[in-house]
């Protein structure tokens, strides 16, 4: 994805984002879709997604409170012939698996 297209997707995301919260507060039924299918309810706004990425909604009582931390683990390698932690852990490494990202 080039620089522009991030951009592009980011101002789109800022700018439907806010419609479809409106929506989910004013509408249970659709909040209740929102949480269950988020990817389905981006597609209907013609939000720009990654098909293979984990979307998840996350509704807190007081957001300016939570510090939202998300720690993926990406599947364990099938090719390596040593799986010891040392090689595990410098396969990790390799792998950029201690990049995090925060809401």
């Amino acid at each position: 994805m080039t620089d522009r297209s991030v951009s592009d997707a980011n101002a789109s995301w800022k700018q439907t984002w806010p419609k479809i919260v409106a929506r989910a507060w004013a509408d249970d039924a659709f909040m209740e879709r929102l949480k269950r299918d988020p990817l389905g309810v981006a597609k209907e706004y013609d939000l720009p997604i990654i098909e293979d990425a984990a979307y998840q909604v996350v509704v807190y009582d007081n957001p300016a409170s939570v510090i939202s931390v998300i720690l993926s683990i990406p599947p364990k390698p099938g090719d390596l012939q040593d799986e010891s932690l040392e090689t595990l852990t410098s396969y990790a490494e390799r792998e950029s698996c201690a990049n995090s990202s925060t809401a």
